[in-house]
């Protein structure tokens, strides 16, 4: 398994290289930083989610990464002080009922 996440991590790279390349001048400044680590959290994350399916079912693995939004919407509230109104609570708090309900 693997050894499939690698090739199909590889060709998309090996093409966006050659067209970023190609087409733009590259220049290293802080963005290009931000990005190499979103890239690496992207990597991370999509290694995780292969090794939950092969850990456990895909009926459980997938709805719960399905919750990513839960993540960000509590930090935009906790760091940029973003409002959570009562839907937004209840939506939260359903998705997590949810999880569980699909684990049992």
């Amino acid at each position: 398994m693997t050894l499939l996440i690698f090739f199909a991590t590889i060709a998309p790279i090996i093409f966006i290289t050659i067209y970023t390349f190609s087409t733009t001048s590259v220049r290293i400044d802080r963005f290009a930083i931000f990005a190499f680590l979103v890239g690496l959290v992207s990597s991370i994350a999509t290694i995780s989610f292969y090794l939950a399916l092969a850990k456990g079912p895909a009926s459980v693995v997938i709805p719960f990464t399905g919750l990513y939004f839960i993540i960000p919407a509590i930090l935009g509230f906790i760091i940029l002080k973003e409002p959570l109104n009562p839907f937004h609570i209840v939506g939260i708090i359903l998705a997590v009922i949810a999880i569980i309900l699909f684990s049992l």
